[in-house]
């Protein structure tokens, strides 16, 4: 009959589509990681006024505990995430000639989750930033105290 599908032109039509939304999911990711980050941004240069959120962040960024951190992690799992599906797609073509082993876990490991740590460079070039911010503080801070010393009436 016209206008009915094979179940092979099915098949097509639904990989097509499946194709198409996970391209459009990968987009809304992306889009949403960027917005995220244009937040994250502004948050932390406001939070920067008070002394005590730049002692937590410079605390953060040399424990490499923080955002970048984060980033890090979330693309090591993205990069994990493909080596582990063309790990299992490897292991299910070769199941599938019955090639597997007793000992097919040892011969062909599966991938490794890697996260690349921040050295101590780094890390104290991230937090250059704060302590200058809190040294300002104290300048400031000093400086308002002695001030006031100064016009203090001692009669």
């Amino acid at each position: 009959r016209a206008g009915t599908l094979t179940e092979e032109d099915r098949q097509r039509q639904q990989e097509v589509l499946r194709a198409k939304a996970e391209e459009e999911r990968l987009r809304l990711d992306e889009a949403y990681l960027a917005e995220l980050g244009v937040q994250v941004q502004t948050s932390t240069l406001l939070a920067r006024l008070s002394p005590a959120s730049c002692l937590t962040f410079g605390a953060v960024n040399l424990a490499d505990t923080g955002l970048a951190h984060y980033k890090a992690v979330h693309e090591g799992f993205k990069r994990y995430r493909t080596q582990f599906a063309e790990y299992a797609g490897r292991l299910k073509r070769e199941a599938g000639d019955d090639r597997l082993t007793g000992d097919w876990a040892i011969q062909n490991p599966p991938p490794e989750l890697v996260v690349a740590k921040a050295d101590l460079e780094t890390s104290l070039d991230a937090v250059v930033i704060d302590v200058c911010i809190l040294a300002l503080w104290q300048v400031i801070l000093f400086a308002a105290a002695y001030v006031r010393f100064l016009r203090y009436d001692v009669r």
